[in-house]
């Protein structure tokens, strides 16, 4: 040893032993009950919104499906058929408003009420669209052009009703 040098008289340092990620600390408890909560959340919003969007979907498909047959077979499809099932379906679902705010049957009201949630109603296609099923087919002249918009307009159409279907079953709620 060298009585000169101080530094060898000095013991090693010893380390401590390494701390284990097990248990965690209270913080990553807190986390991890948090990020549990925002997935049982996310599950739950996921959810809701599928079964409140479910009925608007299945019409949606139902005029993709019949908008991919007129596209495939245009000459064997009449714009009077396709007008009479679009209106049906778009009757259908509107039957899915709270009662109050059911249309009567006429031509009408229905293209009154309608034309609150479309501006399309009011040009010579929505005119077309509306009074198929109620006028007389001979004084009818639907072109492939209508049935085009027809297909381009109806689904916005369902959707501005399906936002006001939500906004009245709030209201009816409170």
């Amino acid at each position: 040893m060298n009585p000169t040098d101080p530094l060898a008289e000095l013991k090693p340092l010893m380390l401590p032993e390494p701390t284990g990620f097990w248990p965690p600390g209270p913080g990553w408890w807190l986390l991890a009950v948090l990020l549990l909560a925002v997935v049982v959340a996310a599950g739950i919003y996921g959810v809701l919104f599928y079964r409140k969007h479910k009925i608007k979907r299945r019409y949606l498909a139902k005029i993709r499906d019949l908008k991919n047959q007129w596209q495939m077979d245009r000459q064997n499809f009449s714009p009077l058929k396709i007008n009479h099932q679009l209106n049906l379906w778009l009757r259908e679902f509107h039957m899915e408003l709270p009662a109050p705010h059911w249309v009567s049957g006429d031509y009408r009201s229905w293209q009154k009420h309608l034309g609150n949630f479309s501006d399309w109603i009011s040009t010579p296609a929505g005119y077309h669209f509306l009074g198929g099923p109620y006028q007389n087919p001979v004084n009818h002249a639907v072109t492939q052009g209508d049935v085009a918009i027809w297909f381009e307009e109806v689904p916005k159409l369902l959707a501005n009703l399906s936002n006001a279907k939500a906004q009245l079953t709030a209201e009816a709620q409170s």
